[in-house]
């Protein structure tokens, strides 16, 4: 992962290994996967480095879109960076399990129950 200033006309360059990208694509299912290659031209460094226009123009997209879609992608690689951070501190034989927030109250209930039947 790097990032860096003023590349052919960007204001930040944020860039991932072809590896980092990978592990990120199944996290991605939201995002159309044109839009997901787009990104990847961006954000994994191949030698050539195509500026968001060119990029935009090959996949019939705007600017605007590739650059939103690089910031989501950027936006996940780093959630996904502090959600194993947390990871690492947990004591052995623990998990960390995350749910949306519409179903933390039922996720609760069943583990309430489960308690209450072990008891």
């Amino acid at each position: 992962m790097q990032e860096t200033k003023g590349r052919r006309g960007r204001t930040k360059d944020k860039t991932l290994t072809d590896a980092e990208f990978d592990r990120l694509v199944p996290l991605l299912k939201a995002i159309d996967p044109q839009r997901i290659e787009a990104a990847r031209l961006v954000m994994v460094p191949s030698g050539g480095d195509p500026t968001f226009v060119e990029i935009a123009q090959r996949f019939n997209v705007t600017r605007q879109a590739v650059q939103n879609t690089v910031k989501r992608i950027w936006k996940t690689y780093e959630d996904w960076q502090e959600a194993e951070a947390r990871k690492a501190h947990l004591p052995d034989g623990w998990e960390h399990i995350a749910v949306p927030p519409e179903l933390v109250h039922q996720v609760r209930e069943l583990i309430k129950a489960d308690y209450k039947v072990k008891k």
